[in-house]
């Protein structure tokens, strides 16, 4: 695939979206082309039902169905989340289709293996939050602080456990090893997802996980989280200090956002956030991503198209500096 990594960003003259509301009342006069004016809209999700990325999908539909506009989610998980790319990808450009999206399948496989659409090619809509990484090791575990761990994990190969080779959490782990020095840690891949990194976890199978935070958090007695990955603390955890606060200048978190396929006209785009937005700064949606351990912060949708190009090439970087292939 070729590399678009310097693609000029397109920008919506959108300014203080995170406001009072009557600047989204202003927005929705202003955008032209009502957005789904009497047809369904489609909200794909390339993850399965039930998990962090479709549960405030869910909710977003939801809410603007009772608005009025017919609003559905469709799951389509595979291949890291390519498949439900794919489809939106060769989507009609009306905004009736869009894929609620993270880094896993935009930002990162596409840097591990061959796949049909170009990831610079989408249209980036609107960040929906941040899903933060976590350091966890057992309750038992020597390791009180990320400080102690590389202590260690620089005099001897320490292991850990991930969701499967080529992962965020698996590219992270890498990346983080080869930042602070570490002998190069032992990857012990688990089939079967987070429930199977708990059980590799509570078992003492291994040292550590970088892993959500959310299922760990709610297992206090069994385990213990040393660090947050992300930008900032969580609200529900504020005790938990990032990476950055231990002077370690790493950042690892899976945006989530909307994107459209490519050529989404811009006065379709301005409807759309001009409507999901109001959606995504209210307190009822802040408190899902809470209860879901996700950092609630947003960015504006210009903000959003950057940040969406600087985690493609963050993690084309992780990859090549780590050797990382799948297979």
């Amino acid at each position: 695939m070729n590399e678009l990594v310097k693609a000029p960003s397109r920008r919506i003259a959108l300014k203080g979206l995170i406001c009072s509301g009557a600047v989204f009342a202003d927005l929705i006069a202003a955008a032209q082309t009502p957005w789904g004016s009497g047809k369904s809209v489609r909200l794909v999700v390339h993850w399965p039902a039930g998990g962090p990325v479709d549960v405030p999908a869910r909710y977003i539909a939801h809410v603007l169905s009772e608005q009025g506009l017919n609003t559905y989610v469709e799951n389509r998980p595979g291949a890291t989340g390519s498949v439900g790319a794919e489809f939106v990808y060769n989507a009609h450009p009306d905004g009736l289709t869009l894929l609620v999206a993270t880094a896993d399948a935009l930002s990162l496989f596409p840097h591990l293996g061959p796949v049909r659409y170009d990831p610079l090619k989408f249209e980036p809509i609107l960040s929906l939050g941040d899903l933060p990484q976590s350091i966890v090791t057992h309750i038992d575990s020597p390791f009180s602080t990320v400080s102690e761990l590389i202590e260690v994990g620089k005099k001897r190969q320490l292991t850990y456990v991930t969701a499967g080779v080529g992962g965020v959490s698996h590219v992270a782990t890498e990346e983080f090893a080869r930042t602070t020095g570490l002998v190069r840690p032992l990857h012990v891949p688990a089939q079967g997802g987070t429930p199977a990194i708990i059980r590799s976890l509570i078992a003492k199978e291994v040292d550590f996980a970088l892993t959500s935070p959310g299922v760990p958090l709610t297992m206090r007695d069994r385990l213990k989280i040393i660090s947050m990955t992300g930008r900032n603390r969580l609200s529900i955890a504020p005790q938990v200090p990032t990476l950055k606060e231990a002077g370690i200048p790493l950042v690892f978190s899976s945006w989530m956002g909307i994107v459209g396929p490519p050529g989404l006209p811009l006065d379709v785009k301005r409807s759309i956030v001009s409507l999901i937005s109001k959606i995504v700064t209210s307190s009822d949606y802040r408190s899902k991503l809470d209860a879901m351990a996700m950092d609630q912060a947003l960015a504006l949708p210009s903000d959003f198209e950057d940040l969406y190009r600087a985690e493609f090439i963050k993690w084309r970087d992780m990859v090549r500096n780590n050797n990382i292939k799948l297979g």
